[in-house]
């Protein structure tokens, strides 16, 4: 009897590693697409003096181009977490930091699509290309990131003069006033 119930499992064992094994042939996986989705836990702060004080850049500006890369061309069969996404931003307004007015910062997201391998993170913003959307930033300097995905961007409304969160989840949302008062704060 205890012979038949090992007998058993084994069939039972070899039937399930059968049926959830991959069939397709090397070609025909090389060829499609791989998605990966990571949550990445990042520190959040409370108030707009905190963030301020943890970004080593503060600016105002808008998106010029962006383009992907894989910091890790040997990827593995486990899928890797190196695909960014880089941004160029011309600056509009300097707040924190060593730029100025008309200079360029490039600035990495993780995610991005390269070579059919698409790498997607919670919190991720799509930005939109354009002189009329300028977003306010919090970042650290090396590498060039926002603090957070959540409280590292705001997008700029020109004609309230108002900045909206661009993620449901964050409780800080600054004003004008506020980054005025930011600027005099960390002015050289």
């Amino acid at each position: 009897m205890k012979l038949r119930k090992i007998a058993i499992a084994l069939v039972s064992l070899t039937l399930l590693v059968t049926g959830c094994s991959n069939t397709q042939n090397s070609e025909s996986s090389e060829n499609s697409d791989i998605s990966y989705h990571v949550c990445v836990e990042y520190p959040t702060y409370k108030t707009i003096d905190e963030l301020g004080d943890k970004a080593d850049i503060i600016i105002k500006g808008y998106m010029t181009k962006s383009k992907v890369i894989d910091l890790n061309s040997a990827s593995t069969s486990e899928g890797h977490f190196s695909i960014y996404t880089y941004y160029t931003i011309k600056i509009t307004q300097a707040i924190k930091g060593k730029y100025q007015i008309n200079d360029t910062v490039e600035m990495r997201q993780l995610g991005g699509e390269v070579n059919g391998e698409k790498l997607t993170s919670e919190g991720s913003i799509d930005f939109k290309m354009s002189p009329q959307n300028e977003y306010v930033f919090f970042l650290r300097e090396y590498p060039c990131e926002m603090l957070n995905p959540y409280q590292g961007c705001y997008e700029y409304n020109s004609e309230s003069s108002e900045f909206t969160s661009l993620v449901a989840q964050n409780p800080i949302i600054p004003t004008v006033s506020e980054l005025i008062r930011l600027k005099e704060k960390y002015k050289k």
